[in-house]
């Protein structure tokens, strides 16, 4: 049996490590926005903003997206470690800090656009933090694994993976393995069909 801690930073894992976790079971990605001003800039990529407001907020994200996985690394240098994509609860941030998002979307589907949905919609969010994190693994010995979350298909999850392994081509990896996240009922009654691409 392998006790593996869920972990955002450096100084979770260390407390891990020096607790003899086995690896690390889940580091939750999104928590790499803890400031507003980088929250905000996740908002205005969600609003589909032009080029170059794009291209510098992705910039942004991928500098946190570097910065966790490598001090995640330096405490956890060896054992596994399993990373959960973008799961950005947007309903959230709105309500707890206020930040305005597009008018003409309704509340139910501001409360579903998280995790695969975003994913899925936003490509560039998808590939600048799959980058980021292949960068930082890129050439070493250690095995990459991945978990997409808040799925509402298995065909969300076929499109998601076929762009991450896709990515991944340009990489020196070890290995890679790309798991899903059963969180709803949708999921539940398609785990047979998403069991043939998990």
């Amino acid at each position: 049996i392998l006790i593996l801690a869920n972990s955002d930073n450096e100084e979770m894992t260390k407390e891990a490590m020096e607790n003899d976790a086995d690896g690390i079971g889940l580091v939750r990605t999104e928590h790499i926005f803890t400031d507003i001003k980088d929250i905000k800039k996740m908002v205005q990529l969600l609003n589909h903003p032009d080029e170059e407001l794009e291209r510098k907020n992705l910039s942004r994200i991928k500098e946190l997206q570097i910065k966790q996985v490598k001090d995640i690394l330096k405490e956890n240098p060896n054992k596994p470690i399993v990373f959960r994509l973008i799961d950005f609860k947007l309903k959230e941030y709105l309500k707890n800090y206020g930040i305005r998002f597009n008018s003409y979307h309704d509340e139910e589907y501001i409360k579903n656009l998280r995790g695969a949905f975003i994913l899925h919609d936003n490509k560039n969010i998808l590939a600048t933090q799959i980058e980021a994190i292949f960068e930082v693994f890129d050439g070493t010995d250690k095995d990459i694994n991945i978990l997409i979350p808040m799925l509402r298909s298995s065909y969300e999850f076929t499109y998601i993976k076929d762009k991450i392994i896709k990515l991944s081509k340009k990489y020196n990896l070890k290995s890679l393995q790309i798991g899903a996240m059963i969180e709803n009922k949708e999921m539940s009654n398609d785990a047979d069909e998403l069991a043939k691409e998990a």
